[in-house]
């Protein structure tokens, strides 16, 4: 009898970390969500923070937000297995891709739209390698 206690005791216990590992991968994007937030043409964040930093007097606070969030999701996107290819070459690439994202950021808190706007120019030179190896 003690037995069968211990045995579903630690069935249940196996059970909710079960649970809780899935809850813990839902609150990771997946690759798809990811680029249609940030790089949907004319709505995703790139965009969006592109056209904020080319007015005359562009909305930091606005600017600043949603740079952040461009940071934040785009650095989750190692987490994810690569579509394609290997999954080293997408942790490097991945990584490299925050880092220069980061840089919008970084731009947008010092309130440069020039510097802004470089760093997006930037990001798009970096499409193709990733796209290339890891793209289905």
């Amino acid at each position: 009898m003690k037995r069968i206690g211990i045995c579903l005791t630690l069935g249940l216990a196996l059970l909710a970390l079960c649970n809780l590992a899935l809850a813990l991968k839902q609150d990771i994007p997946g690759v798809d969500e990811i680029m249609d937030i940030t790089h949907r043409v004319k709505k995703g964040l790139k965009d969006v923070i592109e056209a904020e930093a080319k007015k005359p007097k562009p909305d930091w606070a606005k600017l600043q937000k949603d740079a952040k969030e461009f940071t934040r999701l785009i650095s989750l996107m190692e987490k994810n297995d690569p579509p394609k290819g290997p999954k080293a070459s997408w942790v490097k690439l991945c990584k490299e891709y925050t880092q220069d994202v980061a840089k919008i950021q970084e731009a947008a808190n010092r309130k440069d739209a020039k510097e802004v706007l470089a760093a997006v120019k930037a990001l798009d030179k970096k499409c193709d390698e990733c796209h290339d190896k890891h793209r289905p």
